[in-house]
């Protein structure tokens, strides 16, 4: 539950990969490649679960590869099952998993027993605080530089 809730791709995408290697679990060439250390579900799913891939459109990429480079000649009915499963369900999923996560997070003001979501904007809050965005470092400037000099000989 926690991993969904923090790691929503990586858990999404390693369902939907375990799901492509079930698939494919049964295809004899595929089973060879994986021996050899080639390009499998599984090295993608490693990837995923590294960091290497973290969004959508490089998944796609690293699975079209996959299908393209591996033209599975001895059971191609598996490879073509793996793949619409992926056209089908599991790049929409995934697609709609990374818009649901890039969507900004409400956050919520408070005025005594009431609140009330707002949408973050930071420019307003530095308005209504009566700050700058980037304030001055007091040490740059010259008299104050040369006060820490003497402080600290």
């Amino acid at each position: 539950m926690i991993d969904t809730a923090y790691f929503a791709f990586a858990t999404n995408a390693n369902e939907i990969l375990r799901k492509m290697s079930k698939i494919l679990s049964g295809n004899k060439e595929h089973a060879r490649i994986f021996k050899s250390g080639g390009l499998t579900i599984e090295s993608i799913m490693s990837e995923v679960v590294n960091g290497s891939i973290c969004s959508t459109l490089l998944l796609n990429e690293k699975i079209q590869r996959l299908f393209v480079e591996r033209n599975y000649i001895s059971t191609p009915g598996t490879a073509a099952k793996a793949l619409r499963y992926w056209d089908q369900s599991g790049l929409q999923e995934l697609m709609a998993v990374e818009k649901r996560t890039s969507e900004y997070i409400p956050f919520t003001e408070i005025d005594g027993l009431e609140f009330s979501l707002k949408p973050h904007d930071p420019s307003t809050v530095l308005l209504s605080e009566d700050l700058s965005e980037v304030e001055d470092d007091p040490f740059t400037q010259s008299n104050n530089r040369e006060i820490l000099r003497k402080f600290m000989s």
